[in-house]
């Protein structure tokens, strides 16, 4: 420290120029002591030439040099310094000092455009910093403009400790409203009326008549910052009155409406007559249960079929909403409405599918309605998914005969359907089959997988261990079973392109940009190495696969990345390199 003091004393005494001096201040101001006689330079500084080394100030003085800070900001303030001013205060002063500045300021004469440049100077401490409430009311009164443009954020709801009780700013409301101040007046308001005062206040305006054109704006001016001390009856009686002219008002306080969490309120939107403005704000707040009751209601009350279909348009949860919110249809319904009338209903059904009953699969098979028994083998396959990890969150390989109780009766139901379906599409052609379980198996699959090996018979068994053969001869299912985002699905591919023969060596060949694209990526090394064994039984199997597949392994192996086989690529590549040069030799 005192080398580094010392250091400073001969800089200051050295009679060098201001930008030699700052040239050799600047290594100096790295080194962890020189705040530590920042008493030292940052006067030295100031006097030589306060606006040169303001920059040279606002960098290197912290909130721990805060005694050295207030000693130079009256000399700031006076000099007009403003930035230099705003930068260091800011380091210099905690709530409670800011406070007790402001209080000064107060009680000193000063005329009003000098006491405003002083507020704005100490305007800008951090955003947590509350006024004391006495404090608050003496400042407005002494400058309401200034006040208002540079304090009022800082008249913050909370508890007051030295107080006891929580902050209510009653005698800085009540300057305000003497002053009929507007806009401080609606804003104190909206951040401190409790559930009484807004109540006397909404019936109050209610009494007014006021017109169509106007209402929104004086329902802004009520609009508190805590929704959920609002009584939603008396909003439901100014949607009533107003209709649609309040459609700004509700969409502009999305937010705010959802914090109220009621029923009226929503019905009060629907009874507005704007289908888009009820939609927005039922599926960002309402919950699937809500929804549900409102379908069956529906479905009760409703005897015509293209009306029902109008009002189910009407209900049709929108797409985006799909992700972040489920919007499940109940199993019961899904099945009533499909047996009702499968042509009306069947897109809707299709877009909220989860959890069918056999019924409705049933009634599927009756129609011949191929797409959606695939959408409802899909969702069997996405409960059972569910069921296995819940159950067996930490076994690999699953049993059907391990479910027990619901679970087992709910797989003993649906395997028999499934399967025999299966059977069904590969009796029409293995073609028609393999394009079928494409479109299921085309979603993640989950931990429904660790069922393939079953040797009992359940769907997600009979997907992986029949008709693999079939899987080999059709090119478009592979390639999407392979660009099928689920490692389980891909290793299932990769599964059925290693059978021997002349279709599967086809179809790797074909499939070359999905594997590259796999090798590429960071999928497990395990799937890697399956497509590696793949690609070199292709090439093995043909000499003009392996003219193809050489030189894409040869062009992977320039690619280094931690997720990379770099070896294994090179084996594979030799491998595959020796069997095309084996056809250039026999041509």
């Amino acid at each position: 420290m005192s080398d580094v003091r010392e250091r400073i004393e001969l800089l200051l005494r050295s009679g060098l120029d201001d930008d030699a001096l700052a040239h050799e201040m600047e290594p100096l101001a790295k080194n962890d002591d020189f705040s530590e006689a920042a008493d030292l330079w940052a006067p030295a500084l100031y006097d030589r030439d306060p606006r040169y080394f303001a920059p040279f100030l606002a960098r290197h003085l912290s909130s721990s040099e805060g005694p050295v800070i207030h000693a130079l900001l009256p000399r700031i303030e006076a000099a007009g310094q403003s930035d230099l001013f705003i930068a260091l205060y800011r380091n210099a002063i905690d709530e409670a000092g800011w406070n007790s500045d402001l209080r000064a300021l107060v009680d000193a004469p000063q005329d009003a455009a000098p006491f405003a440049r002083a507020i704005h100077l100490r305007s800008t401490v951090p955003s947590s910093y509350t006024l004391a409430e006495d404090l608050a009311a003496a400042l407005y009164r002494r400058a309401p403009s200034a006040f208002a443009a540079e304090l009022l954020p800082h008249v913050l709801p909370g508890y007051d400790w030295a107080a006891g009780r929580n902050r209510t700013y009653q005698e800085l409301r009540a300057n305000a409203r003497a002053a009929q101040d507007d806009a401080v007046t609606w804003s104190l308001f909206r951040t401190f009326a409790d559930t009484q005062e807004w109540t006397i206040e909404m019936t109050r305006l209610a009494a007014q008549n006021v017109p169509a054109s106007a209402i929104v704006a004086e329902l802004e001016k009520r609009r508190l910052d805590q929704p959920n001390t609002m009584d939603p009856a008396l909003l439901v009686s100014f949607l009533d009155r107003y209709g649609t002219t309040l459609t700004p008002f509700v969409n502009a306080n999305l937010k705010w409406f959802g914090r109220l969490q009621t029923d009226l309120l929503l019905e009060a939107i629907r009874r507005m007559g704007d289908l888009g403005l009820f939609r927005r704000v039922f599926f960002r707040f309402a919950d699937n249960s809500a929804w549900n009751d409102a379908i069956a209601q529906a479905l009760r009350t409703q005897a015509d079929d293209a009306a029902l279909a109008q009002t189910l348009r009407e209900w049709a949860p929108p797409i985006q909403q799909l992700a972040p919110r489920d919007w499940w249809l109940d199993a019961g319904s899904a099945s009533t409405l499909y047996t009702r009338n499968p042509t009306h209903f069947r897109d809707f059904i299709l877009l909220t599918l989860h959890n069918p009953e056999p019924a409705l699969f049933d009634a599927a098979a009756a129609q011949g309605d191929e797409e959606l028994l695939d959408a409802i083998t899909f969702a069997v396959l996405d409960e059972l998914a569910t069921t296995v990890a819940t159950t067996f969150p930490n076994q690999k390989a699953v049993q059907a005969t391990q479910l027990k109780g619901r679970q087992r009766t709910w797989l003993d139901d649906w395997t028999p359907r499934l399967c025999d379906r299966f059977d069904r599409l590969f009796a029409t052609s293995p073609l028609t089959y393999t394009q079928h379980a494409t479109r299921i198996l085309a979603h993640p699959l989950g931990t429904a997988a660790k069922l393939r090996d079953d040797t009992t018979r359940n769907p997600v068994a009979y997907l992986f261990q029949q008709h693999r053969a079939a899987w080999a001869r059709d090119p478009r299912a592979i390639s999407t079973l392979l660009e099928t985002p689920d490692d389980s699905v891909q290793e299932w591919a990769l599964t059925f392109l290693q059978q021997p023969g002349p279709d599967a060596a086809a179809r790797v060949t074909e499939a070359l940009p999905s594997l590259m694209a796999l090798l590429l990526g960071d999928a497990a090394p395990s799937l890697k190495k399956m497509a590696l064994r793949c690609l070199e039984a292709a090439a093995t199997a043909n000499p003009a696969y392996a003219s193809q597949i050489a030189p894409r392994l040869e062009e992977l192996m320039y690619y280094g990345s931690t997720h990379n086989l770099d070896e294994r690529v090179m084996v594979s590549f030799v491998r595959a390199r020796h069997f095309a040069q084996a056809q250039a030799v026999g041509a």
